[in-house]
């Protein structure tokens, strides 16, 4: 139990459970009591700077067994779970798909509840009871470039489409280049969730053999690394198509 008389602040037990805080009012007298968790539960994300179209894991250690874990994307319930474990605390792995989100920060929740939220409500709350089960994390959404193949003949069209960019920004530009020229450049609209304009398909036709490469050239952004003050990572990251000359094969062979 932690009480205080007066407006403090204490230092939080060591030991995971739950306390009570009880506070007094100095001149009414009246008492007011709240459950507090000391927990050590904690997720890992499996990737910290993410692709939208993609499932990503996350992993949850040492939440109570016996409850259910609500995981809140943005403030909004993804999925849930039921732990179950044969020790006091519990791990889960759960796919969690990242659809139709534009560049920016998302917060991930992972937080314990008696019955499960409903997929689609808001997050259980700071008034909800925690159950000694809380952690929380934050994805990345980075912008990409995306073809349809990475390899093809002459002639034959190629899609383009992007995802992840902000939607801050009407349109950005790809530049196709060959044997690091640029043979032309693409003015791709971006759509209220960041990806390409899917009414207006983007695509391309390669003329000539070898490697074209995909480059967004008004646009970037660098991710640092976390945990690192000398990592960084730039996005989107170009793409590349390879325009192979035609062979052929006899088999089997000529004697």
């Amino acid at each position: 139990m932690v009480s205080s008389m007066s407006p403090s602040h204490f230092t939080a037990p060591s030991s995971p459970g739950e306390y009570d805080i009880i506070a007094v009012g100095q001149s009414s007298g009246v008492t007011y009591e709240a459950p507090f968790y000391v927990t050590t539960a904690y997720v890992t994300p499996s990737l910290m700077a993410v692709y939208n179209g993609y499932n990503y894991t996350l992993k949850g250690f040492n939440f109570p067994q016996g409850t259910y874990v609500d995981i809140c994307i943005n403030g909004i319930v993804n999925t849930t779970e039921k732990l179950v474990s044969t020790t006091e605390t519990a791990s889960f792995n759960i796919t969690i798909p990242i659809q139709h989100l534009p560049f920016g920060n998302y917060s991930i929740v992972a937080i314990s509840t008696p019955s499960p939220a409903p997929v689609g409500a808001l997050c259980p709350g700071t008034n909800e009871t925690y159950e000694g089960g809380y952690a929380n994390a934050t994805w990345t959404v980075v912008p990409r470039i995306i073809l349809n193949t990475t390899q093809t003949c002459i002639g034959f069209t190629v899609s383009i489409n992007g995802t992840g960019f902000p939607t801050t920004i009407q349109a950005v530009n790809v530049t196709v280049y060959y044997n690091g020229q640029p043979v032309e450049n693409i003015t791709a609209p971006i759509n209220s969730t960041g990806e390409f304009e899917s009414q207006k398909p983007l695509s391309f036709i390669p003329t000539e053999y070898g490697t074209y490469t995909f480059k967004v050239t008004n646009y970037t952004y660098t991710y640092l690394v976390v945990g690192s003050v000398n990592k960084s990572a730039t996005y989107p990251i170009p793409a590349t198509l390879t325009v192979q000359s035609p062979t052929i094969s006899i088999s089997p062979s000529p004697a």
